[in-house]
């Protein structure tokens, strides 16, 4: 067990001091900071633009629409405030690579900025058409508590492969449960992922209602019961998939997974009930 440990640490050593070495290139200092002087010289250009923008048109609060009728104004603003600033970015990140090429450099780091760039361009443009279907609120919810931190965290991943090895780094044990070796990797999908799955539960469920009072053209009671079993089921199974994942006994989880259901059961039982007949 302590060999382990050490072979452990030792490996986390070696790739702490692998991603320091490659921060220390050169080349990699280089195109760090030409992909930052290229993404602010975007940003501060994106936003002179919206500046004169709001200033030759009626001023329009950020992610609101009016929910009446929305006029061109109103789309085009939100479109100018969530497209802009990456396209610019990616512009100016562009023309930095075809210097680097010019000058026959190497340009791994910035060909992995442009790929993010275009994937934050489609990000943003999601956004945009969520922002013209559903409620702002809504909207800005789920971006700050889902969006926002996935996009950060495939950024962050995106990096971190380029530089060390992620795989070898998940594979470090942290903890040993019940003679279980609890690896990083185990934590993070079990914290961090199963963090996602609920919020994606979430929005899946808010995505059922719109559709089924869309459907019924009202706020049924059923339809809101119905949400509640499936959001209650799908982080049910998520929760016995994320375990059952890091490696918990399949006996323990098939336990779990009937007390689980047992208990899901009766404690709906009463608010169906309330939903249904208006109580």
């Amino acid at each position: 067990m302590r060999e382990l440990a050490n072979s452990d640490i030792t490996l986390v050593y070696e790739l702490y001091w692998r991603f320091l070495h490659a921060l220390e290139r050169p080349l990699i200092q280089v195109q760090l900071f030409g992909i930052v002087i290229s993404l602010i010289l975007g940003w501060l250009i994106a936003q002179g633009i919206l500046i004169q923008w709001r200033r030759r048109f009626v001023a329009i609060n950020e992610g609101e629409l009016n929910d009446d009728k929305p006029s061109f104004k109103h789309y085009a603003t939100d479109l100018l405030r969530l497209m802009l600033t990456p396209v610019l970015g990616l512009m100016a990140v562009s023309g930095l690579q075809t210097g680097f090429i010019q000058w026959g450099w190497r340009a791994g780091l910035i060909n992995v900025a442009i790929n993010i760039l275009w994937t934050f361009i489609f990000y943003r443009g999601f956004l945009l058409i969520c922002y013209e279907i559903f409620p702002s609120a809504e909207v800005r919810r789920y971006r700050l508590q889902f969006f926002a931190p996935l996009f950060i965290l495939f950024v962050i991943n995106t990096i971190l492969s380029l530089l060390t090895d992620i795989d070898k780094l998940f594979q470090v044990t942290v903890i040993r449960l019940f003679d279980t070796p609890v690896t990083l990797g185990a934590i993070f999908v079990i914290t961090v992922g199963l963090y996602f799955w609920v919020m994606g539960v979430s929005i899946v469920e808010q995505l059922f209602l719109k559709v089924s009072f869309l459907i019924a053209n009202q706020k049924t009671g059923a339809a809101r019961a119905t949400s509640i079993i499936f959001r209650y089921f799908l982080i049910g199974i998520g929760i016995v998939l994320f375990l059952g994942y890091v490696g918990f006994d399949s006996t323990a989880l098939a336990a779990i997974s009937g007390g689980l259901s047992v208990g899901i059961g009766f404690g709906l039982k009463e608010i169906i009930g309330n939903f249904i007949f208006g109580a």
